[in-house]
């Protein structure tokens, strides 16, 4: 038995799903950025990559030095990696504060960071883990 205007409820529901995929599709973007919950997501991504190039530069001018300290690497070879690396420490640090002062949101993130990081360390000092 079929249903008597099936084939018009059928329209009906294919109209109204296909027009409130392209409405929200549309018109969802925009709402996020008129309400500010999505415009800075590549600020911070690009502010939190810059934060881990430091890191990893700071990790690697340490182990240059430790190699040094233990005599594994030539001298000259430790003055040219350590020059190139605390350049290119300077530079970020240039790009950091520069981005700090154009978006000061970037300065509370910074100290949200700094409290994991020390909550961390203090979980891991007390208990031998962190959580």
């Amino acid at each position: 038995m079929v249903l008597p205007g099936r084939n018009e409820i059928t329209a009906v529901v294919f109209g109204v799903v296909l027009f409130t995929l392209l409405v929200q599709g549309l018109t969802t973007q925009s709402l996020l950025n008129i309400l500010g919950l999505v415009g800075a997501q590549p600020l911070r991504q690009e502010y939190m990559e810059t934060i881990a190039r430091r890191v990893a530069l700071n990790r690697v001018l340490n182990h240059v030095s430790q190699l040094m300290r233990r005599q594994e690497i030539d001298s000259e070879y430790y003055r040219y990696q350590a020059d190139f690396v605390q350049r290119e420490l300077k530079l970020l640090q240039e790009k950091i504060a520069r981005m700090q002062a154009t978006h000061s949101q970037l300065v509370a993130l910074d100290m949200e960071l700094l409290r994991r990081i020390l909550r961390q360390k203090l979980m891991l000092s007390l208990f031998g883990r962190v959580n």
